[in-house]
């Protein structure tokens, strides 16, 4: 079903380009190309209207005569080899200069590549969904990119940003950020070490990749982007450093084999959607300096049983902890709740009314703060409202130094004479000067 879902997905996508784009100049020896008469090149393509143009064993010649004038080969077109799944392997010759977004996507029968010298321009997503690549490797003398030690990754050299990896890679020590999409849809990809080196996971990293079962991420990342480890639907555990600030949207949502979550007090907002149906969540730690849980956070999380809102938090999104119908205990460390909306904790299940949640649940408020509460929308509409005398209001300790980095980004064993960067204990980053 999900294959078929996909090449319905891509063929779609091509429709909505226009009828147009699909019309290929020329066929020559099982390819299809598009034609620039001013320049004399080719451009690999694909067939009209067909998302699986190619298999077998493709070699993609230097030059072609077509009506009796030479062209040479110097793209692979965007899309141009994607859903080809029977597509074994693919020889790129030394005149390629460029490869286009999503060219080789879910070519799932590809086991290897070998990147051309030649090549200077490799588009978003090019090899996502090559889940049976085993080997990547840029040609030595390539100025762009290159597969440093052994890496069976493709990495941008003047950024030291790995761009696209596959189920054997290994990330070096000097690379810096882990790029969109680098290893989305790697299904075979089981585990991974991410050295100190890396300060940034990009956008959709890790996206569906089922065969992960955990991650533990250093506190060298400072930034992880929007849907970074989304369906990785076997992923058991994860640990979030105290390094990052924020917990962007989707960053987790789909990951519904994940038990537990500890949110450090670094972090001060939770995105949209984050946890959004991570239905094994049985327990979340909320580090005391959030003050925002955006919409859907943690929606579908139904195996949840009770959750703590520290004192620090003012903004609850839409539908937050909608369907989370295992809730028990809500505690709420707000002095002066939040507004909510009605629909932070409903229920959108057959067998349970709307409001179940509202009914049976109790939220446990500071001693002295219940009428505020019963006063105050959606907190309102829970029946049981107890005080607990447990509840304090936390104390902020001093902030101290936590992590040390050069000017340049590079993480320091402790602070050296000239400018540091030091994130501190509490999330914040300070400038310092060291004589």
């Amino acid at each position: 079903m999900k294959q078929l879902y996909l090449k319905t997905m891509l063929l779609l996508m091509m429709c909505m380009v226009g009828t147009t784009a699909f019309a290929y100049d020329c066929e020559v020896d099982g390819i299809y190309y598009n034609l620039n008469n001013e320049k004399m090149t080719a451009e690999v393509t694909y067939k009209d209207y067909d998302y699986n143009s190619y298999s077998g064993n493709k070699t993609i010649p230097e030059s072609i005569t077509y009506s009796g004038q030479t062209y040479s080969v110097t793209s692979i077109g965007e899309r141009a080899f994607s859903g080809c799944s029977g597509l074994t392997s693919i020889t790129i010759p030394n005149s390629v200069t460029s490869i286009g977004e999503r060219a080789f996507w879910y070519c799932s029968g590809l086991t290897s590549i070998t990147i051309p010298n030649s090549v200077t321009s490799i588009g978003k997503s090019a090899f996502a969904g090559c889940s049976s690549l085993e080997s990547m490797i840029v040609e030595s003398g390539n100025t762009v990119y290159d597969s440093r030690d052994n890496c069976n990754a493709i990495i941008k050299t003047a950024d030291n940003e790995l761009l696209l990896g596959c189920k054997n890679s290994i990330i070096p020590n000097n690379v810096t950020s882990i790029g969109i999409g680098a290893f989305s849809y790697c299904e075979g990809l089981t585990s991974v070490t991410i050295p100190n080196s890396v300060t940034s996971i990009r956008d959709y990293a890790f996206t569906e990749c089922s065969g992960l079962t955990s991650i533990t991420i250093p506190n060298s990342v400072t930034s992880i982007g929007i849907g970074a480890f989304s369906y990785c639907d076997g992923l058991t555990s994860v640990t979030i450093p105290n390094s990052l600030t924020s917990i962007e949207p989707r960053v987790f949502k789909g990951c519904y084999r994940l038990t537990s979550i500890t949110i450090p007090d670094s972090v001060t907002s939770i995105g949209m959607e984050a946890f959004f149906n991570c239905s094994g969540l049985t327990s979340i730690t909320i580090g005391n300096s959030v003050t925002s849980i955006g919409d859907d956070a943690f929606l579908g999380c139904s195996s949840l049983t009770s959750v703590t809102i520290p004192n620090s938090v003012t903004i609850i999104g839409y539908q937050a902890f909608f369907n989370c119908r295992s809730l028990k205990s809500v505690t709420a460390h707000m002095e002066n709740p939040c507004y909510i909306s009605e629909s932070v904790f409903l229920i959108n299940k057959g067998d349970l009314p709307p409001y179940y949640i509202y009914t049976t649940t109790t939220l446990y408020v500071p001693e002295g703060s219940e009428e505020l509460y019963r006063n105050t929308n959606g907190w309102k509409l829970f029946q049981k409202i107890e005080k607990t005398t447990s509840i304090t209001t936390a104390k902020r300790e001093a902030a101290t130094p936590a992590v040390n980095y050069s000017f340049n980004g590079q993480q320091l064993p402790a602070a050296r004479r000239g400018l540091n960067i030091i994130r501190m204990s509490d999330g914040t980053v300070r400038k310092v000067m060291v004589k």
